[in-house]
């Protein structure tokens, strides 16, 4: 497997709980893949600045500053993207498990969108799939801002396959949610509008397989609302039974994010694949001496995934389907078979 590597600056403007608080404090908290000695470091070579300058460790943050900081990161090359549908307005894909959907965090190769771009030039998600989920990625070649409407709108629907804890009966569940600092999304009062509907398909050893039929579109909408109803999906490390903490009505962490596995991370850092040109020597040496290889999250996430799977969108009377993954089929569901269509 050919590995890319690269430097890559990662820009962010302050945030308003780092106001008044010191640089390295908020960087040894808010971003723990990372030592607090890694960050010393950083911060006095000059490989994280503020505005573009060197700053002490006891800088303290203000409105309108903007940090800076220089990765050197390793991606896996793209695999080979199944292409469901193409025209001249968008593309219809079969987005595997483990790959990003567009560039995020430390995702920039290994990301269906770049993936692609050499053959079919600049390219933009209309729907969005977890890294773990897999399932059917509607691309536009065009205006995105059309088909985005669409989804406001409701007239693209969307049918999931979900394994999930439990015998769950058929309902829908319509609860607020609310994406919180530590990166994850909670139920909460406070929170945007958020729909979803669940059939129970079979039942089988304890598990059952839900069809998921979002009618929002919220940041890890199902995996929440599943969760919420008391029927995870079994093997979610965030809404799992992997996490003891209740998720409903107020964030379960301290505020925390990790920049190498959050990701939703271009919300907090922005990024340019090619870092400024770095002439001291002695600093390039701190950043790959320093650099994960191939132990960051990107490799570690590479060919795993969540029992989530993104089967059917319809749009304009067409439906986009992809196989079934194996999981899936362990059910032996005779009423999911090629004819299937969402209700």
């Amino acid at each position: 497997m050919k590995i890319l590597k690269y430097f890559k600056t990662l820009t962010t403007n302050v945030k308003g709980r780092w106001v008044n608080k010191q640089i390295i404090d908020v960087f040894a908290k808010e971003f723990r893949s990372m030592s607090r000695d890694y960050y010393v470091g950083a911060i006095l070579n000059g490989i994280i600045t503020v505005n573009n300058k060197h700053v002490p460790l006891d800088y303290v943050l203000k409105h309108g500053d903007k940090v800076r900081h220089i990765l050197h990161v390793h991606e896996p090359e793209p695999c080979n993207i199944e292409i469901l549908y193409e025209s001249k307005d968008f593309l219809v894909v079969d987005k595997p498990c483990g790959m990003a959907s567009h560039p995020v965090g430390l995702y920039y190769y290994y990301t269906i969108t770049k993936a692609l771009e050499n053959k079919y030039g600049p390219l933009s998600c209309i729907n969005r799939l977890d890294i773990p989920t897999s399932g059917v990625l509607l691309i536009s070649r065009s205006n995105s801002d059309i088909y985005h409407s669409l989804m406001r709108s409701m007239k693209i629907k969307k049918s999931y396959f979900a394994k999930v804890k439990g015998n769950l009966k058929d309902q829908e569940v319509n609860v607020p949610l609310l994406n919180v600092p530590c990166g994850n999304v909670v139920a909460d009062k406070n929170g945007k509008e958020s729909r979803t509907a669940f059939r129970n398909i079979a039942f089988k050893d304890g598990f059952s397989l839900v069809e998921c039929r979002p009618f929002t579109g919220r940041t890890h909408q199902i995996r929440v609302h599943l969760k919420y109803i008391g029927h995870p999906i079994i093997n979610d490390p965030i809404y799992g039974d992997f996490k003891k903490e209740k998720i409903i009505g107020k964030a379960t962490c301290d505020g925390s994010v990790n920049i190498h596995e959050k990701e939703e991370i271009d919300d907090i850092f922005n990024f340019s694949k090619n870092a400024q040109l770095i002439k001291d020597p002695k600093i390039k040496s701190f950043i790959i001496k320093n650099c994960e290889c191939e132990n960051n999250s990107v490799f570690r996430n590479q060919k795993t995934g969540i029992y989530l799977h993104a089967y059917t969108y319809s749009l304009d009377g067409m439906i986009f389907k992809t196989a079934l993954p194996e999981w899936v089929k362990d059910f032996n569901c005779k009423l999911i078979d090629e004819n299937y269509q969402p209700r």
